[in-house]
This record gives C-alpha cells, sequence and structure tokens, in this order.
C-alpha cells in the first residue's frame, strides 16, 4: 500500500507473503518481515524526466530475521511513447558486513491503449551470490485506475531461477482527471 502525501513525498507498507529466494537464497514463505517506506520525488517538473530517492525498513515479523534498511535511487526517462527507468537500491542488515546489491533497466511502451509490454534487466548480489534476469511482462488498464499484470523473470546467469510475478493496483483519491 502506498500513499501520496503530497504529489513530492509518498509513504508505504508492504506486507510481503509468499514464496522468496531473497533471504539467504533458500525457498521460504511465510510472512517474515514488514516493510515501511518513504519516497521523494527531487526532479518532477514540465520535462520529461524524473528522480526520486527513498528508504524502506524492514522489520522482522518473526524470530531469527534481521532489522534492513534499503536506500534506493531511481530515474525515469521518456521518448515519445517509449518510457524507460534504471533505479539501483542497497541493503543493509544489521550483522552483515557487506549489503546486498539490486538494479533494474527496464522499458514499457504501449502498443494498445490498454495492454502494456513490459521488459527489464534485473542483477541483485545477496550475501556474495548473484542472480541476473530478463522480465517480459504485460498488464493492462482494466478501468481508470485500476491495473493487473504478469511478469516472467527469467533466470539468465548467477543464482537465477525462472518465476512468475503478478501485480494487481488500484489507486484511490487524488483528481479524476490524471
Amino acid at each position: 500500500m502506498e500513499y501520496g502525501v503530497t504529489d513530492r513525498l509518498q509513504v508505504g507498507l508492504d506486507l510481503p507473503y509468499g514464496v522468496s529466494e531473497e533471504e539467504n537464497f533458500e525457498n521460504s514463505s511465510g510472512l517474515k518481515t514488514m516493510n515501511l517506506g518513504v519516497r521523494y520525488q527531487i526532479i518532477k517538473s514540465d520535462a520529461p524526466f524524473a528522480l526520486s530517492v527513498g528508504i524502506d525498513s524492514g522489520v522482522p515479523m518473526s524470530s531469527g530475521e534481521e532489522v534492513e534498511f534499503q536506500p534506493t535511487i531511481l530515474a525515469a526517462k521518456s521518448i515519445r511513447h517509449l518510457q524507460i527507468h534504471a533505479s539501483a537500491a542497497a541493503d543493509f542488515e544489521l550483522g552483515e558486513d557487506k549489503p546486498g546489491l539490486e538494479y533494474n533497466l527496464g522499458s514499457v511502451y504501449p502498443i494498445h491503449r490498454f495492454w502494456i509490454p513490459t521488459l527489464e534487466f534485473n542483477g541483485r548480489n545477496f550475501h556474495g551470490k548473484e542472480a541476473f534476469y530478463l522480465t517480459p511482462g504485460l498488464y493492462r488498464r482494466v478501468r481508470h485506475r485500476f491495473e493487473v499484470g504478469v511478469g516472467v523473470p527469467l533466470g539468465i546467469g548467477g543464482n537465477a531461477s525462472t518465476g512468475i510475478v503478478c501485480k494487481l493496483s488500484w489507486e484511490v483519491g487524488g483528481h479524476e482527471s490524471e
């Protein structure tokens, strides 16, 4: 869940549940960490470029988990209908010597008013183990402010595997003209 406090400041709460390979690269399931975050859009203008920074904090919901901090930077650029974004995030865990690193380069190009394909390259380095993914996806605007989507992260290197990611997004509030 994300809430826009102002047109530049956003706070978020995330309760991830499911199967994950990020924690120690072992398959695990359940509710382990609650994520709290804040984002601020540094550059916001009429120019088709945006720059945001943020920080998330992972609060353990079960014993044996560590507190995490994840500073993030995101840059996005529009070129006609094509949107390109790049992000990087460090993952600091209390008790760990080296932070983890995640990076992403993605594109979005609408081919139809409602169907929008995406393509992303993702890289991760957690606990000294690297993984690289190429993720094609597709999402659809079902109604105004309501989207569903699916992506297939294809492991292309390192300790990567193949999976599926589902997206459900519903925006509330704000101005109806947006």
